[in-house]
């Protein structure tokens, strides 16, 4: 088979695939379990989603417990990273200290979304309580999420605030990060009509 047509061939196949992986559906992050651990305690990576750790001291991050995941020293602006672009649709957040009540409350929650090249995409600020709140973002192309908190109390004497959160059903989609459906389908036409005129032309 001549090798342009091969090519078209495969432009075919691949746009096609690339259909199917639109059509995958969300994922759910559940906290059930962690795939890699930065300490003992505190975990780096489920599946394609990856988490922030030491940032400030040695086992700062996100521990699993009872289901969900904390900050596990209390500390400000944590965050979370997927390996490709997203639509971020949603997550769950909980005020720890309601449970603990040694901890200090978290405040509003602000939750920063930002693209591959660092932008700020959106920003929404939400009020916790003791049970589990569903927040949703609905934002594409989600490179990373960022989790701070407006608490200004402080906790281990050192000068900084803390305040203590937990998440749980961290929901996106990597759908985000290829064409829909109907774009697939408009490029595999485009490629037919391709492979059509050549072949007239060899005809």
């Amino acid at each position: 088979m001549n090798r342009k047509l091969l090519a078209v061939f495969a432009a075919c196949l691949l746009v096609l695939g690339m259909a199917r992986t639109a059509n995958a559906g969300p994922i759910v992050v559940d906290f059930s379990h962690a795939d890699e651990y930065a300490t003992t305690q505190t975990f780096s990576r489920i599946g394609d989603v990856t988490f922030s750790h030491d940032l400030y001291t040695l086992n700062d991050g996100f521990s699993l417990l009872n289901g969900g995941a904390y900050n596990y020293f209390g500390e400000r602006r944590e965050y979370i990273t997927f390996n490709i672009p997203v639509a971020l649709l949603s997550i769950d957040i909980l005020d720890m200290s309601v449970a603990f009540p040694s901890l200090n409350p978290p405040g509003d929650v602000i939750f920063e979304l930002y693209d591959s090249s660092y932008n700020l995409l959106s920003t929404v600020n939400v009020g916790v309580t003791g049970t589990y709140r569903t927040v949703a973002f609905n934002q594409n192309n989600v490179s990373s999420l960022l989790i701070d908190f407006t608490s200004r109390l402080p906790f281990y004497g050192d000068g900084r605030d803390h305040g203590w959160y937990s998440v749980d059903n961290l929901v996106y989609d990597e759908a985000a990060s290829v064409p829909d459906s109907g774009s697939s389908l408009l490029l595999l036409g485009m490629g037919l009509a391709g492979l059509r005129a050549w072949r007239k032309r060899r005809q």
